[in-house]
């Protein structure tokens, strides 16, 4: 018990990790990163409202010190990009413990790029995009396709690595506090 500094409430809180759309790269603080890495810890969305408009992001999750929170527009092309890499992990890869996953992002010309190396390796897409029908869809149509794409690829890496914070950070601390019982018959007291 006793004074808790500043470095250790921060590293109980959840530090939200933005996109810098202009520049590329990773938003923490203010600051702008062209890469982000640590354990991967799952995935999980979110909505929220945004000029009274409500809009989704894919929440992914790592821990290196700190839980970060990178968030990523749901139905964006980077959000397709990142997912596509992601599902080409093996299922009893992505779900087994202690996955480093770094995350690099570059912007060329008006399009933003993520590239992602796990445990050391460079992923590459699933699936190839002329393979996913998106030839001879324009507008409307084509965003309505990513759409069903996105949340499609979304709803099976959430099934193998689901991360709820509320549920997930809770059970971490109380694991650390708990006590453990000992059989006192064998004491000599």
């Amino acid at each position: 018990m006793g004074a808790i500094s500043k470095d250790k409430l921060a590293k109980e809180q959840i530090q939200f990790v933005n996109i810098d759309k202009d520049d590329g790269g990773f938003i923490v603080d203010g600051q702008t990163y062209p890469g982000f890495e640590g354990t991967f810890l799952g995935i999980n969305t979110h909505e929220y409202e945004f000029k009274g408009k409500p809009q989704k992001k894919i929440d992914i999750y790592i821990e290196d010190g700190y839980v970060y929170c990178l968030e990523f527009g749901k139905y964006s092309w980077l959000a397709f990009k990142l997912l596509n890499q992601l599902l080409s992990v093996p299922p009893n890869e992505l779900t087994a413990g202690n996955n480093h996953i770094r995350l690099i992002m570059k912007k060329k010309e008006s399009n933003l790029n993520i590239f992602v190396r796990w445990n050391g390796a460079y992923l590459r897409w699933k699936y190839k995009f002329s393979d996913l029908k998106f030839n001879g869809k324009d507008g409307e149509e084509k965003i309505a396709h990513l759409k069903k794409i996105v949340d499609k690829w979304f709803n099976v890496l959430y099934e193998l690595k689901p991360f709820d914070p509320k549920k997930d950070l809770i059970k971490d601390e109380e694991a650390d506090d708990t006590v453990s019982v000992v059989d006192d018959e064998d004491l000599p007291f």
